[in-house]
């Protein structure tokens, strides 16, 4: 029986960065440059948490525990990386507002942005706390007996 491994986060992260830059051109290019900026990190973001929980839903302990070690992971790298996107859907956000623009379309896209920014934090700190977690056995107390998934 063969084992199934998640893709690497780093092609997956690629993946989501390109699939986010070509809905960002399209729409920016159909209407306006800065709801094409905000599209595309709303569409990158919404793919990050998607990837991520198709990664990570399916777990349970003894696969986390193989896992979270498995990649060479930097928690600050991850972070800054995670919250410069999402800061820069916000940006994205002010700039829209500041233009006046208000029809449904931009306040559907910058409604998005603002949940996927909020979404996408989630399985970055999944990942990072079953990290901890498993880096130390048991560095962090979870009040379960059950190692955590």
């Amino acid at each position: 029986m063969s084992r199934w491994v998640p893709l690497d986060s780093a092609p997956r992260l690629a993946g989501v960065v390109a699939l986010g830059a070509v809905a960002g051109v399209c729409v920016g290019l159909s209407t306006d440059p800065e709801l094409g900026v905000l599209a595309g990190i709303a569409v990158s973001q919404l793919l990050f948490v998607l990837a991520g929980w198709a990664v990570l839903w399916p777990m349970d302990a003894a696969s986390t525990h193989l896992n979270a070690r498995r990649e060479d992971f930097r928690p600050v790298t991850e972070e800054l990386a995670v919250v410069a996107v999402s800061l820069c859907g916000l940006v994205a956000i002010v700039l829209l507002l500041l233009r006046g623009e208000s029809d449904t379309a931009h306040a559907a896209t910058a409604l998005c942005g603002v949940f996927t920014a909020w979404a996408a934090l989630h399985p970055m700190y999944a990942t990072r706390y079953a990290y901890v977690y498993y880096e130390n056995a048991g560095g962090i107390d979870f009040n379960s007996q059950h190692p955590p998934a």
